[in-house]
């Protein structure tokens, strides 16, 4: 039985859907106007495994999950840029789907832009002020909360007068209003002034408020199940949704809020306008994995503050690691047939308990114990030879359940190797036989230059993805996804663009990732060439290999120019894996001078 905390009656209850088998839940998505930090990122997670978990149940879902792009930052960037408000926020709505995604976050079923419902919010607005909640006031409408006696009852604010608290964003709008407290829903906007939409009530632009109202409503239609955010906007904007939606309807907006607390950092709460915020770039370009993220922001119940340190998010590197091994050792464990009744007995309370944790208010630390008590007993059954074929299954199984709500073990990793690594691996394996250490040994390091670990086990040699090769591959994987969307003299590049290039004479971009890796862009009209420049240590090279052959003709065949792929390396490099990005197309230099580089691009 799913019980979870209502902030609305302050109260833990039994969560009962408004129609039996179906969730309706609406989550306060983000204003694309900047990087998403990983604060916001906390929520979302939060969000993304309160839908799995209700899917886990075996609930028909319908999430809805809005992304604001209009607002008075957005505009005024917006502005200072001379664009659009779209040419502004398309850049960072791609960006934050990448982010979003590389968390292991799975898409809503409905994502609404703001300024695609311009017509749903002025049709509430009409409505509001047909019977009476709100009024004009020099050609903007506010909501009269003193319409509304039920106005605080989610926050339980006392509002005599005060009209601080809460979000940063409160609006205090400059316009002559009833009530200090009041709050604009649509505010005016001159003739020649962009953006402005026409509604009955005169030419302006929504406020912030009515936003989540009208698309919420749209989607999933006047009264719904769930309605969740971040703490920081239970008021006023959650306040004010539930006034103006109740106000339009006369009917329960949300049956159940829930509100995730607040990222720290050293104890003091994460926020753009303090200045103490860390993107999820940011630790990406630090070395951190995406899973490794993923552990910590889930790791304490969201109803809980947790203090961010990088000493908790390389122990949740750890911890992912661990986990993603377990998982490839019981993967690949030689056992025979049969079962264990112990086992089946173990892995069967797993389940049964990982569950009553997640039932018990989303305590996602709880059911993490779960998993890591079942981790330890079989690590211990498979090193005593215990587990059975049944066993194994059982187990895996286990791990697909655990995932599909919480997402912490990635995807499962498919070494393909050609017939050259096979034969070494069979040749070390004769050497090792033979007692011929050396050559085993010499194999081994042969491998581990490639980016392959090899671990020998009582059932044979297991090889892996180095960590730090894995995550070379990854992060120039995604530097090449974001070159397309990156700005070339004040336009913006989309990868629906095919990353085709506007003309130009000369371009000279760089992206710093770390202090091992970079990229320059130099681009040549007039030669119809480009050439991309990654700087990287020599061992990281082999295990890119697939990346860069597809990168190089994905290049030819959609721009249709000729595209050079150079790789200026910071150590030696041995002849053979010269000779193997050479054999790819794939130029090596280890001169640095960009100019000289462009006179080689352009000789080829």
């Amino acid at each position: 039985m799913l019980r979870f905390f209502n902030t609305l009656s302050r109260q833990v209850e039994e969560f009962q859907p408004l129609e039996e088998g179906r969730v309706r839940m609406y989550i306060c998505g983000p204003t694309v106007w900047n990087f998403a930090h990983i604060g916001n990122f906390r929520t979302f997670i939060f969000g993304d495994i309160l839908r799995r978990y209700l899917k886990y149940k075996g609930y028909e879902v319908t999430h809805v999950f809005n992304l604001t792009d209009i607002d008075d930052r957005i505009i005024n960037e917006a502005k200072a840029k001379n664009i659009s408000i779209d040419e502004f926020t398309a850049p960072y709505i791609q960006y934050f789907w990448e982010d979003f995604d590389a968390l292991g976050n799975e898409r809503p079923e409905v994502t609404p832009r703001a300024t695609h419902h311009i017509q749903e919010m002025i049709d509430i607005i009409a409505r509001l002020l047909e019977n009476g909640h709100a009024y004009e006031s020099d050609g903007s409408i506010y909501y009269r909360i003193t319409a509304f006696p039920e106005y605080g009852k989610l926050s339980r604010i006392k509002f005599e007068g005060n009209i601080s608290g809460g979000s940063a964003r409160i609006d205090t709008d400059k316009y002559d209003k009833e009530d200090a407290r009041d709050f604009a829903l649509w505010k005016l906007v001159g003739e020649d002034e962009e953006p402005g939409w026409d509604a009955p009530f005169g030419r302006g632009r929504p406020g912030w408020h009515i936003e989540c109202s009208a698309m919420s409503m749209k989607y999933l239609g006047e009264t719904f199940d769930i309605h969740a955010g971040g703490q920081d906007l239970q008021f006023p904007h959650h306040e004010n949704e539930i006034a103006q939606s109740e106000g339009a309807t006369g009917k329960l907006f949300a049956k159940y809020w829930i509100h995730s607390e607040f990222l720290k950092i050293d104890d003091v709460t994460m926020s753009k306008s303090k200045g103490n915020f860390f993107t999820f770039r940011d630790l990406r370009e630090q070395g951190y994995s995406a899973l490794a993220i993923r552990y910590l922001l889930l790791s304490v119940p969201t109803r809980k503050q947790l203090n961010f340190t990088f000493e908790g998010l390389q122990g949740a590197e750890a911890t992912v690691e661990r986990l993603r091994n377990f998982r490839a050792l019981v993967s690949e464990a030689q056992t025979t047939d049969g079962s264990n009744a112990d086992i089946s007995a173990l892995v069967a309370k797993a389940l049964v308990d990982f569950e009553s944790s997640m039932d018990d208010d989303f305590n996602t630390a709880a059911a993490l114990a779960v998993i890591h008590d079942m981790v330890r007993e079989v690590n211990i059954l498979l090193s005593n030879e215990k587990l059975l074929s049944d066993d194994r299954l059982a187990v895996l199984d286990a791990i697909v359940k655990f995932d599909s709500v919480l997402g912490i073990f990635g995807k499962e990793e498919v070494l393909v190797l050609d017939e050259y690594t096979e034969n070494l691996i069979n040749e070390r394996q004769e050497a090792r036989r033979n007692r011929d250490f050396a050559r085993s040994d010499e194999i081994r390091d042969h491998f581990t230059d490639s980016g392959i670990q090899i671990d020998d086990t009582k059932d044979g040699a297991r090889w892996s993805i180095i960590k730090e090769a894995r995550y070379a591959e990854r992060r120039v994987f995604e530097l090449l996804k974001t070159l397309s969307g990156r700005s070339v003299n004040g336009k913006y590049l989309y990868s629906e663009d095919k990353i085709s290039f506007p003309h130009f004479d000369s371009i000279h971009h760089e992206i710093k990732l770390s202090k091992e890796l970079r990229a320059d862009i130099v681009g040549k009209s007039s030669d119809e060439q480009w050439l991309i420049e990654v700087k990287m240590s020599a061992n990281s090279l082999r295990p890119l290999r697939h990346q860069l052959q597809i990168y190089l003709e994905h290049m030819t065949k959609d721009t249709g120019k000729k595209s050079v792929l150079w790789l200026v390396v910071m150590s030696e490099l041995s002849e053979n894996k010269r000779k193997m990005l050479s054999d790819l197309g794939i130029y090596i230099s280890d001169i640095s001078d960009i100019s000289i580089l462009e006179q080689l691009v352009a000789d080829q």
